[in-house]
């Protein structure tokens, strides 16, 4: 029974940002369509409570999310959060990572993401290519007229194209790893693929996107063949050279122009408000949702001010132990990333899907520098369900009681 409810969960974990949008945008049931996602993550954590045996036995899992969950908790404590912007931040940050901690003690096989993956992410790359090639505007929302010049870039079915750009470089990674390792003509499907993906990646015109996915694939392809990194990093350069969107986002970067309006609203103003609001409430912060979150900025609290950079953001609210904690917490994932993908002895295509996995959540933890993801419920729920399935490549005994 627990296996099927393992692939149920991957299935609606890696597919829940198109059931979201279609409940929440284009089929409207009600109360369905407002709280499917809330009923689905309490059914998530129902079922960690009945695996909770095998979960404490993963340490480096759950220990460090513990430790950051009572900093959150003090931090609320001590500045007297109100319960409801507790009760927002709590659904964004904590709540999302039960889809990891219930995948990694599943018997699922990495191999087994591949279909309900690419189901996902397929539609969403051709879908942003198609507008940016028919110059579909973005969406009036997210444009901040202070520093986006560009009038249409891919988003898909998102706000923000920054956030499409985010799904790219977790498929992006695992296609890369396919195509390099796999043996058979499947791979020239997987480079295809790989292509698609890409060129929904560049579309969306994210730098901090594109240039973190370069760097964590640079990374990462040290542990398959350093020639290859030379390879990746020179194509990198390459195309940032004569693929013109990339070319002039990343030239833009040098503008004086661009630095000005930057620091008159971008991310460089951000940034300077957060640490003079940090140096207020060093220790413990100001409190979780309360400055610079997306519950902040949907509560109108803190002036109606959104940090667009994660680390700061987790700073400005839980202060340097929130922080330092926080730091803790994803490392250890990664760390946990590297010895799944140690463990498989021979370079099959679950070494090649973990390996991906491990250079998504990678980029992913460089991105956040220039971004705050970490709050989208449907981006957080996809990312942690991928890094579960890969961390489930280290319950070898299951895998052999399945064959």
């Amino acid at each position: 029974m627990m296996s099927i409810l393992y692939r149920v969960v991957m299935w609606i974990a890696l597919l829940f940002p198109w059931i979201d949008y279609l409940l929440k945008h284009k089929i409207h049931i009600y109360p369905i369509s407002s709280i499917w996602d809330d009923i689905f993550i309490l059914i998530v954590w129902m079922l960690v409570l009945i695996k909770l045996p095998d979960i404490m036995k993963k340490k480096e899992l759950w220990i460090p999310f513990a430790i950051f969950s009572s900093v959150f908790f003090i931090s609320a404590g001590i500045n007297n959060v109100s319960i409801w912007v507790l009760q927002d931040t709590i659904r964004r940050l904590l709540l999302p990572y039960g889809i990891l901690l219930l995948l990694s003690v599943s018997d699922i096989k990495p191999k087994e993401l591949l279909l309900p993956l690419l189901i996902s992410t397929i539609p969403m790359a051709l879908l942003g290519i198609y507008q940016y090639i028919n110059q579909v505007p973005i969406p009036p929302d997210w444009v901040d007229s202070l520093v986006d010049t560009e009038t249409t870039r891919a988003f898909a079915i998102f706000v923000s194209p920054n956030i499409l750009a985010s799904f790219m470089e977790r498929v992006e990674a695992i296609l890369l790893g396919l195509t390099i390792g796999c043996r058979t003509k499947v791979r020239y499907i997987y480079g295809i693929l790989l292509l698609i993906h890409l060129t929904a990646h560049v579309f969306t015109l994210s730098r901090a996107s594109l240039l973190a996915f370069i760097i964590a694939a640079s990374i990462g392809l040290l542990f398959i063949n350093a020639r290859f990194a030379i390879g990746w990093i020179a194509a990198g350069a390459i195309s940032s050279l004569i693929i013109p969107p990339i070319r002039e986002r990343f030239l833009g970067l040098l503008s004086p122009y661009y630095r000005y309006k930057s620091a008159l609203g971008g991310r460089l103003f951000q940034w300077k408000v957060e640490l003079q609001h940090w140096k207020q409430y060093p220790i413990w912060g100001s409190g979780p949702g309360t400055f610079g979150s997306i519950t902040a900025w949907n509560l109108g609290l803190g002036g109606k001010f959104r940090i667009d950079m994660l680390y700061l953001r987790i700073l400005g609210e839980l202060g340097i132990i929130g922080l330092i904690t926080f730091m803790w917490w994803l490392i250890s994932i990664f760390m946990e990333l590297m010895k799944s993908l140690f463990s498989i002895q021979n370079k099959s295509t679950d070494y090649y899907i973990i390996w991906g996995s491990m250079v998504g959540f990678l980029s992913f933890l460089i991105q956040s520098f220039a971004n705050n993801h970490f709050e989208v419920i449907p981006h957080m729920v996809f990312t942690w369900a991928i890094v579960g399935i890969a961390l489930s490549g280290n319950n070898k005994k299951q895998w052999i009681l399945r064959q």
